[in-house]
């Protein structure tokens, strides 16, 4: 493909069709003059559409023309009840598996936060524990001091009477 024809590749189906403005038929004209790979496309559509024309041309009777123009003018002109398409999509959405699905999903999560907040606190009780048996020999031996430094003061009171 030549450089020059990439603009008017995309028009060239139109062009065919007679379906472009006035100023672009003009340039599609000018172009198809100087090159024969484009006007080949567009003698090739200009076959194919007249083969297709014949062959999907619709023969209705006026009858079927008026009862679809009626169809799509009451369809165009049919008000839309609001509240009646909310609750037709909530019906949707809200089906009773869902429903049971989200109930028992809540139920799960509830669950396992409540346990999880309770195994929390044990931890932290535990902990608390903990740190106080790894210094009970430490709350021995302040309690001994606290009796030393008792009877230090009751021989000092002594002495001074």
């Amino acid at each position: 493909m030549k450089k020059e024809c990439e603009f008017f590749r995309d028009k060239l189906l139109d062009y065919s069709m007679d379906e472009l403005d006035a100023d672009i038929v003009e340039k599609v004209k000018a172009h198809l003059e100087i090159c024969p790979d484009c006007w080949k496309i567009v003698d090739d559509y200009k076959k194919i559409n007249s083969i297709t024309v014949n062959v999907l041309k619709v023969d209705f009777s006026d009858d079927i023309w008026e009862m679809e123009r009626k169809e799509i003018i009451r369809r165009v002109t049919q008000k839309i009840d609001l509240k009646k398409e909310i609750i037709r999509i909530l019906k949707i959405l809200f089906t009773v598996k869902r429903v049971l699905t989200a109930a028992v999903v809540t139920i799960l999560l509830v669950t396992c936060i409540t346990f999880g907040g309770i195994q929390y606190k044990k931890n932290q009780e535990l902990n608390k524990e903990k740190i106080i048996i790894e210094n009970i020999g430490l709350l021995e031996n302040l309690e001994i001091l606290e009796r030393l430094d008792f009877y230090k003061k009751l021989g000092e009171k002594r002495t001074n009477l």
